[in-house]
């Protein structure tokens, strides 16, 4: 009898959990029905449906004319984001799952749903790593709390690689202190994602394996890299030159940007006064 009331206990917790992740995913989508399209994700998205559809290289400048046209309505003009796929293609892998949807407000509320998912794993494991046990009450303010906090709301809009990548942070600290340093390194791929993001972690990472002699952290990093280095080769084997190309594009947009340009943007009434607040100096 215990037993039975046990199981439906499980069983309500999964169909509440269910209803709540469905909701997200719901809420999440109409959100993104109602927003500005999301270059960050669009770009490496369509890049993947158009691999999958086509067979097109994803980095070819067909894929970016068909972005520019999703994005703009019509083809980048001179000083615009070319819209070049511009990450590499290991971590567009990562972007597959998604591109076998064909509406990307769908695409998009399921990516924000999973990065908040994400995110709420790694206040759990944090929890773990520094040992406390808060109160029911308490973890789930603190979760919320963090779920809607403005920084990681942007990162959700921006469809940020950050609830992945802080994910995977935590996960290694957490198999570190577990002792499950093959788990860590397999973790270590997660990090990688943006490796602007966890430059400084996997630093600290690469000494702390020095310090300690935990070599086999990193047989499991590169086990997991090279499977996904390997997978990006059979799918497209010659990705590497174009997305060197794209990189250097998009460096060379980026180099175009000015605060004065982003100040105007943003606010255009003031961005220009704000860029500029002193009147130049007469000649």
């Amino acid at each position: 009898m215990q037993k039975k009331i046990l199981d439906y206990r499980y069983l309500f917790v999964v169909l509440i959990a269910v209803v709540v992740i469905g909701g997200m995913a719901w809420a999440n989508t109409i959100f993104t029905r109602h927003s500005t399209l999301e270059k960050d994700f669009l770009v490496p998205w369509l890049g993947a449906r158009t691999l999958l559809q086509y067979g097109v290289d994803p980095f070819s400048e067909l894929a970016a004319q068909r972005a520019q046209i999703v994005y703009y309505g019509r083809l980048a003009e001179e000083g615009e984001d070319p819209l070049g796929l511009s990450i590499a293609m290991p971590v567009e892998l990562f972007y597959i799952p998604f591109a076998m949807i064909d509406d990307y407000y769908l695409a998009m509320g399921l990516w924000m749903t999973l990065a908040e998912l994400a995110l709420v794993a790694t206040g759990f494991l944090c929890f773990h790593l520094i040992n406390w046990k808060p109160s029911t009450i308490t973890r789930s303010v603190l979760l919320i709390g963090l779920l809607l906090w403005v920084y990681s709301f942007r990162l959700f809009i921006q469809a940020s690689l950050g609830p992945w990548v802080f994910l995977g942070i935590v996960g290694v600290l957490v198999a570190i202190k577990n002792h499950r340093d093959d788990l860590a390194g397999a973790l270590m791929a997660l990090v990688l994602l943006a490796p602007a993001l966890s430059l400084p972690f996997i630093i600290f990472i690469i000494f702390w394996t020095m310090q300690t002699k935990r070599w086999r952290l990193w047989w499991g990093f590169f086990v997991v890299v090279a499977s996904t280095i390997l997978f990006s080769f059979l799918i497209f084997p010659s990705w590497v030159l174009p997305f060197l190309r794209n990189v250097i594009a998009s460096m060379a947009f980026m180099n175009n940007v000015t605060v004065g340009g982003l100040l105007t943007e943003w606010w255009p009434s003031i961005g220009k006064r704000l860029a500029c607040p002193w009147p130049a100096a007469p000649a």
